[in-house]
């Protein structure tokens, strides 16, 4: 994170007061592949509640968050909207995406939160690698009776419960290449229960598509994704 934050806030008998101005600011995150430019907007303290009001370039499109956030209150409720237009979102060079949003945050964030809105992808384009990653990943075992190591065991902390009801419409351009193949998807998805424990359901049908094996090209004639609702991400396949 980069950039100006002009702050101004007291307190005084629990009560707040005053504002910070964020200005001419950045923000990048290499691993969910965000990069925020031109962070400007103002939180201004009034009473208990933070009122928040900030923009942001993400490519070439916006996103906004408005809202408030009651840090003082012992349950901290939570009433934030996201909105998203045209914005770019790229993970590594395996998947890039522009897409618009209408996302709230509502809640407790000492209790509970509940995330609800609807997605829309304008583009998405999905790269299968080539090859294989030359090392092999270790993966974690654990002996049936013995004690988990102390970095995994419970710290009696519990995780704060998301709720989930999130559309997610990708009507068309949903690239995926990558290994001979180059296909066209579309479809709506609908992301519910929680963000720990999600459950995916909906189907994105091919649009066209072609698999080059050998020297050889192999005309899809039809194929669909199918995300029955079920525990895990488990989709059923036909081509």
């Amino acid at each position: 994170a980069r950039g100006q934050l002009r702050v101004d806030l007291r307190m005084r008998e629990r009560q707040l007061g005053g504002s910070a101005q964020a200005a001419a600011a950045s923000f990048s995150d290499a691993q969910l592949g965000l990069r925020l430019d031109g962070i400007a907007g103002r939180i201004v303290a009034d009473g208990q509640a933070l009122r928040i009001d900030l923009g942001a370039r993400a490519g070439a499109g916006r996103l906004l968050l408005a809202g408030t956030v009651s840090p003082l209150d012992p349950a901290i409720p939570v009433a934030l909207r996201l909105t998203a237009t045209d914005a770019s979102l790229a993970v590594g060079t395996m998947l890039s995406a522009r897409f618009g949003a209408g996302l709230t945050v509502e809640g407790a964030a000492a209790r509970a939160l509940a995330v609800s809105g609807r997605i829309v992808v304008e583009r998405a384009d999905i790269r299968l690698p080539e090859r294989l990653p030359p090392n092999i990943v270790e993966l974690p075992v654990q002996v049936v009776g013995a004690q988990p190591p102390p970095s995994q065991r419970a710290t009696g902390a519990p995780l704060l419960a998301i709720a989930l009801d999130v559309a997610v419409e990708a009507p068309r351009a949903v690239f995926v290449r990558g290994q001979g193949l180059d296909a066209e998807r579309g479809g709506n998805l609908r992301a519910t229960r929680t963000l720990a424990d999600p459950r995916l359901a909906g189907t994105l049908d091919l649009r066209s598509g072609t698999l080059t094996r050998l020297g050889q090209e192999f005309q899809f004639r039809r194929g669909s994704i199918v995300f029955d609702g079920a525990a895990g991400i488990d989709p059923a396949l036909d081509f």
